[in-house]
């Protein structure tokens, strides 16, 4: 990766300069099916015009060496002739299955840059691919590319000519699936018997797997710490807890009968905790714009990174998605405190020295 010295004072200094610098300092951004994709960009605001095409990866990068915008994007997918309108125009050829995910500002969110935010994205993101991409949806890591957004979130890119064909309602489904939607308690538990006589509730087993195990791990977890249940059973599971479990993890949910209202707790539970909320329009809309893996973010100044799952484990993107390096003077308004590349930063009113790549995300911030 590129970085780019610059000891110039930001509060005077033109950042898009810096953009400029990277993106004429030989760095390498490739994008796949070039030729093929749509491209929209962005000056004051994420997308002012798309509907742009590049026939070569060198006219791509001398677009973004002498345009310098602050957000460029491409389709997620392939069309016969992408710098068309309307869309319908374009021909779609195939899509990619991209995943975004993001986080909402919660207590404790830091203007400038929140690390609590990312964590939590990240953590999702790391379940998104595991749970569900390789183990549910059988893919392989080589299917994917995992990218840090350049902000607080994350972008999966799923390129195997599995999903390329996909309609809308086909990606619509598959997030239904990953967020747990259209889960309810009659999918997983049902009623066996002779008539109107239901004898056994039969549910998930310990040879299940996707949601149905989650459900059961809740349902399990449930029985060590149980809640809304009736005395009587309480009673009962106190003193018969071993065979409870045994017949639960054969598919036995006798033990449930009449507490309909526990079990959609613990379906409640197991959405909570093991499903992952993505932007769904991003997922089914094949039309929809991603941005460009290896371009910097006009609201931050960070890389948005392609990653491996092994550097997105312990990822930091103001240690790990920074390409300004150096120091710099900047003048704050307000004082502010924050961790930028392991080091706990208490700046004050006034004029600090900061690194570089600091004093641009919070020119970009617009908070110098």
């Amino acid at each position: 990766m590129t970085e780019i010295d610059d000891l110039n004072n930001v509060n005077r200094l033109n950042y898009l300069q810096l953009f400029k610098k990277f993106y004429a300092s030989n760095v390498q951004i490739n994008v796949d099916s070039i030729g093929q994709r749509e491209f929209g960009v962005g000056i004051d605001k994420k997308i002012n015009f798309r509907h742009k095409s590049f026939s070569t990866q060198r006219e791509f990068q001398q677009f973004l060496s002498n345009e310098t915008p602050r957000f460029v994007s491409h389709s997620v997918g392939r069309f016969e002739f992408p710098w068309v309108q309307p869309m319908e125009k374009k021909t779609l050829l195939s899509a990619d299955l991209i995943f975004d995910l993001d986080s909402k500002p919660e207590e404790g969110h830091n203007q400038a840059f929140c690390h609590n935010c990312v964590d939590k994205t990240r953590g999702d993101t790391i379940k998104l691919v595991e749970d569900f991409l390789l183990r549910d949806f059988g893919l392989s890591q080589s299917d994917l590319l995992i990218v840090f957004s350049g902000s607080k979130g994350f972008h999966v890119h799923v390129r195997a000519a599995s999903v390329q064909q996909l309609s809308s309602a086909s990606r619509r489904l598959l997030v239904d699936y990953i967020t747990g939607h259209e889960l309810t308690v009659d999918n997983l538990v049902t009623k066996r018997g002779i008539g109107n006589r239901a004898t056994t509730l039969h549910g998930p087993s310990e040879s299940t797997t996707g949601w149905r195990a989650e459900f059961l791990n809740c349902a399990l977890a449930y029985l060590n710490n149980p809640f809304e249940l009736q005395k009587k059973k309480e009673n009962y599971l106190k003193a018969h807890l071993a065979d409870v479990v045994h017949l639960l993890k054969n598919g036995n949910w006798d033990f449930f009968h009449g507490s309909e209202e526990v079990l959609q707790l613990i379906l409640e539970k197991t959405i909570q905790t093991h499903g992952v909320q993505v932007d769904s329009p991003v997922t089914f809309d094949v039309h929809r714009l991603i941005r460009v893996p290896g371009t910097l973010h006009g609201d931050t100044g960070f890389l948005a990174k392609p990653l491996s799952m092994a550097s997105l484990s312990n990822f930091d993107a103001t240690r790990d998605a920074t390409v300004f390096k150096g120091k710099t003077k900047i003048t704050l308004p307000s004082s502010l405190a924050l961790k930028f590349d392991n080091e706990s930063l208490e700046l004050l009113i006034g004029e600090n020295e900061v690194p570089l790549s600091l004093a641009v995300l919070l020119t970009c911030r617009g908070m110098v």
